[in-house]
Parts: C-alpha cells; structure tokens; sequence
C-alpha cells in the first residue's frame, strides 16, 4: 500500500532497486520504468528453503505459507508495472523468465575494489562475513570445521546466532558487527572466505577477492557468475559437509595468484559499473520511446 501511493508524475524515467516490493512502483505511461532486480521475492518464491531451519511453530509456517501464495499472485501481476528487467545475476535472469514470463537483461552489481588491499601475512583462520539466517547455511560451516579443528571466524549478526554458537566448538568464534576496517583487514589475511549458502549475487565473494583471497563457495546462485574454479576459489557441489571439508583441502594444496584474484575482482568495480549501467538506460530509453 505503501509503495502504490508513491507519485512519479513528471518523472521521464524512473529506476527501481528491487529484492521484493519496489518493482510494483505504479508510474504514468509516458514514463519508463526500469528495474534493477536483485531476486524476485525470495520469501514468497522460496518460501520452503527460506523458513526451513526458522523455529517458528509448524502452524505459523502452514499459515504463512497460504498468505504466501496471495503474495505470489499480487507478486506476478504488479510484474507488468516493468518496462525493462535487468537481473544482477543469471540465476535471477531464469527466475524472472519463470515467475513473471519476462525477459531481462544481465548487469552484475559493483563493489568498491578500492576499499580493499591484499596483506603478505596470511592467518590461520578462514573467515564468513554474513547476517546470520537459517537459509545462508552457515550451520554447514560450523559443522565442517567444528570436524577439521581449523579456525573459523564468523562476522556478522541475526537471528540464528543463538543456535549456531549452540553447535560451535571452541574453534568457531563470533566477532558480531564489526567496522568496516576491521572486516577488510580480516578479509586480507584469511586463508579463503567460506560462502555455504545459495545467493542471488554474493558480494562478500567477490570483496575478499579484492582483497585477494581465495573464496569456497557452494556450486549454485550468484557464485556461478563470479567463481572461476582455481582462479579466484573452489566450489564444493553439494551442501554437506564433506563436500566442503574436501574443497578447503583443495584451497589449502593449491599454490593462490593474489594479483591474478585482485584482477577478477577488478572487472566488477563501481566505475565499471556505472558505464555499463549508464549505457544500458540511455539505450533501453530510446528503445522505449520508439515503441520498442
């Protein structure tokens, strides 16, 4: 409700940034409307690997899940408010063809290489930096290395911290928010950043890649557009800890290009962003205005 009663009268074009709701923006017809769209609504779409480790009664999620469906319907048809999708990955791309029947165009989001510097003295500890909610899979981590000893260390906050430090080990140690200093400095000494979970871009990946280190990541989502296998990391095939505990031996046996990960990182900067993304709306502008 909120969202519909938002006026873009005397705007040529308007951009919307969605991960659930703004692409059902309501804007006049000689208007283009083009959105940036990082997922259609997981939590409806997905709702099943969303809330599967959520501790909420059995009841509330059978009941969540029949609103689900409204949403999903409500979801669909404010699609038709777009005029141009741009998906931020590959697999977003697919999910919009599925869910909405539309078409869109792929622009990876950016990250500010600059903020990052790579560091000679490498540490004992793999490193997670992440909100920490059931469907991001950080339980799959703890129980890896909760078998292999190593030290882990777990950035971040959220709801599901309580049962994660539950089932750590002293290995596993949970730094909570820290600044942004103190995460890029962490990210430069890392022997790899761990990525268990299935996203719809993954950022994080590609900052400690910036920062030089190798990332391990799960075969799926986001991570099938920025991981080159044994150029800036590994992925593990299945979620389960074994499958993870071998792609860290792999991490660990393989002789790392710092420069040659910085430079993967490199091609996802802001300021190449920003011309792609530029051209990209000029473009899809004067597609508009001719009826395209």
């Amino acid at each position: 409700m909120a969202i519909r009663d938002l006026d873009f009268r005397g705007f040529d074009i308007v951009l919307s940034s969605s991960s659930a709701f703004m692409k059902s923006i309501q804007v006049p017809k000689h208007t283009f409307h083009l959105c940036y769209c990082h997922t259609p609504m997981r939590f409806a779409w997905d709702y099943d690997t969303y809330m599967e480790r959520q501790s909420n009664s059995g009841l509330f999620k059978r009941l969540l899940k029949v609103y689900m469906q409204q949403l999903k319907t409500w979801d669909q048809r404010t699609s038709k408010n777009v005029n141009q999708f741009v998906a931020n990955s590959s697999v977003v791309k697919t999910r919009i063809q599925n869910y909405y029947h539309r078409d869109a165009d792929v622009i990876f989001p950016p990250i500010n290489t600059s903020r990052f510097t790579s560091s000679s003295s490498i540490g004992d500890y793999y490193l997670i930096v992440s909100r920490l909610v059931s469907y991001k899979r950080i339980d799959l981590a703890v129980e890896a290395f909760n078998r292999n000893g190593l030290k882990l260390y777990i950035v971040g906050d959220g709801p599901d911290r309580k049962r994660l430090e539950g089932i750590a080990k002293d290995n596993v140690s949970f730094l909570g928010r820290l600044e942004d200093e103190q995460v890029t400095g962490l990210m430069a000494q890392c022997r790899a950043f761990i990525f268990p979970g299935e996203e719809d871009f993954g950022i994080t990946p590609l900052e400690a890649n910036a920062a030089g280190r190798p990332v391990i990541a799960y075969q799926a989502g986001g991570a099938l557009d920025t991981i080159i296998p044994y150029v800036n990391g590994v992925f593990f095939e299945h979620q389960e800890v074994d499958d993870l505990l071998k792609a860290i031996y792999e991490v660990e046996s393989y002789a790392w290009d710092i420069d040659q990960i910085m430079g993967h990182a490199r091609k996802f900067d802001e300021q190449a962003f920003m011309i792609q993304f530029k051209q990209y709306v000029e473009q899809a502008y004067v597609n508009f205005l001719k009826g395209e």
